[in-house]
């Protein structure tokens, strides 16, 4: 398994370098076919937009397997490549999901009824042995495949409907390189079953190689069975390359998402963090900002934080708002703290593929019990403004100033606004009435610029009509005739954007207008008072210091 590396400030890449002919015929084509797209007649649409991604498929391909670029100037490819996926990949997703799974059953002996249908003489029995050692197991391994298909969870999904599916069992899983071949998932209803049921996998990769079409990295996947019975659900499920394996290398339980009748409002989910130093006192008002403006509940995934941070989310654990889960790597990435967080550091490419599936991880524990997920990282939050108090008042009103219905959104997104470091620094003392290590209160002055629709933003994606999930915005939905990605006006939500510094995909002259342009935006003056009440108690509860 090949990373990519740094030397000399640069991203090594270990492919050969792009054939420059092709990559600029391709650029006047994309160019002329994106104008014909949107300003001519549109006769042909279907055909012209998958034209469009072809196009954009080879010129990333081109581009990004040169032999050296900086990482700024991968970064900012890679940005205006996601932007890309919202304006032209969800138009052509035309088709139900569950058009797209395989119900043809596998029997077991002779097949009375239907000789022509699959069958096997005999199937091994339920892999007793795997289910003794599971607790000892994070990630599984799929060993009869030809790459290496390594299973996280597996849960059962009732949204996806038909006449002959009634539901769904979904299974995260990270994959070595492109999963080519399709698996076939066992289905287990109880550890006394003589044999289990056969079905063909659908697999996804919930990665769109326009961004960065480069192999050799382990991708995210989403394997779905399909069930025909809607009343009795698996416990069960493996998954094995061979209709009629010898044995078996997997086991998985199918965990049935908790439900929750009426569903909450939204759940937040947080990557895996990854943090040596302290950031207890940022981590609190952090959290504590976002149970005031509407999350229900918080599901954060770590894989090395510091111990007041541990305290930190042990605490909030325990009163039911944060959902704490200890996260690993799978494969031949690093397992050890120091070598894993070195890792994660060099690797950010990796690191963006291994963060998507805990997303949509978190995506599917949330399944029944609410109604939006917000993927969120502890630098952001996603704040009302103009006199709006919480995350459902904004809903609601930019669904009806929008003539929407929310049970047919897909995805509702904030713009992003930076606020530096250096932007609130020298500036007096406007706030001493906030607790010196409370960090999104002390920073009034924003970058006057907003970012465009797409760039940085983040979105409450309605569980219901979301099949994965990316960082920014939905990459499968389950239905046609569902809302595109939409976005609250500027004067009615912003995501905060807390950075130290200007992100680095970003130009000189783009960074400078950021930094020198700026105003002071204190959109979180309505909640001060609350929060900083908040803070205090919670510090206070956990012995920390708050000045």
């Amino acid at each position: 398994m090949l990373f990519e590396t740094k030397k000399d400030n640069k991203i090594v890449s270990p492919y050969t370098p792009s054939n420059y002919p092709l990559f600029f015929t391709a650029i006047l084509l994309y160019l002329y076919t994106f104008l014909y797209l949107n300003f001519v007649q549109r006769r042909h649409l279907k055909i012209l937009i998958i034209l469009n991604v072809i196009l954009l498929v080879l010129i990333s391909n081109c581009y990004f397997n040169k032999i050296y670029f900086s990482e700024r100037t991968y970064e900012s490819t890679y940005q205006l490549l996601i932007q890309n996926h919202i304006e032209l990949y969800e138009k052509i997703q035309q088709k139900d999901k569950f058009k797209n799974l395989n119900l043809e059953n596998t029997c077991v002996g002779y097949c009375y009824l239907n000789p022509t249908k699959r069958w096997c003489w005999k199937l091994p029995s339920f892999p007793v042995w795997i289910l003794s050692q599971m607790n000892h197991f994070n990630w599984q391994s799929v060993n009869s495949l030809h790459v290496g298909l390594f299973l996280l969870n597996a849960y059962l999904d009732s949204r996806l409907r038909s006449e002959n599916i009634k539901a769904v069992v979904q299974i995260l899983a990270m994959g070595e390189n492109d999963v080519r071949s399709t698996p076939f998932c066992f289905l287990w209803m109880s550890v006394n079953d003589t044999y289990p049921i056969v079905v063909r996998a659908r697999v996804m990769q919930i990665w769109q190689k326009a961004w960065d079409p480069r192999p050799n990295f382990y991708f995210p996947y989403l394997i779905s069975c399909p069930l025909e019975n809607g009343k009795v659900f698996p416990k069960y499920v493996t998954i094995e390359n061979a209709q009629c394996p010898h044995g078996y290398s997997n086991l998985l339980p199918v965990v049935l998402p908790a439900s929750v009748d009426p569903k909450r409002h939204t759940v937040v989910c947080v990557k895996g963090l990854d943090y040596s130093d302290d950031r207890s006192a940022r981590l609190i008002e952090w959290i504590e900002a976002n149970l005031l403006l509407g999350a229900d509940k918080l599901t954060v995934y770590t894989y090395n934080v510091h111990p007041n941070m541990e305290k930190v989310l042990r605490y909030y654990q325990n009163k039911g708002y944060v959902l704490h889960v200890s996260s690993s790597l799978p494969g031949n990435q690093p397992h050890s703290a120091w070598q894993r967080s070195r890792f994660i550091a060099l690797n950010s490419q990796q690191k963006r593929r291994n963060e998507i599936l805990l997303y949509n991880d978190c995506l599917y524990r949330h399944l029944n019990s609410h109604i939006y997920v917000l993927p969120i990282d502890l630098d952001e939050l996603l704040v009302p403004i103009g006199g709006y108090h919480n995350w459902d008042e904004i809903v609601k009103f930019t669904t009806f100033k929008l003539h929407k219905t929310e049970s047919n959104l897909s995805a509702l997104c904030a713009r992003n606004a930076f606020y530096f470091d250096q932007l609130s620094s020298g500036r007096g003392n406007l706030h001493i009435s906030v607790p010196r290590r409370m960090h999104m209160l002390r920073h009034r002055f924003r970058s006057s610029q907003i970012s465009s629709a797409g760039y940085y933003s983040k979105c409450f994606m309605r569980v219901d009509n979301v099949e994965t999930a990316f960082n920014h915005f939905p990459f499968h939905k389950i239905r046609t005739a569902l809302e595109p990605t939409l976005f609250f006006a500027t004067e009615v939500a912003l995501k905060n954007h807390y950075k130290d510094a200007c992100p680095k995909e970003l130009t000189d002259d783009k960074c400078d207008k950021l930094m020198n342009d700026s105003i002071m935006d204190y959109n979180l003056a309505a909640f001060q008072q609350q929060l900083v009440h908040r803070f205090r108690k919670v510090c206070a509860e956990l012995q920390f210091p708050t000045d």
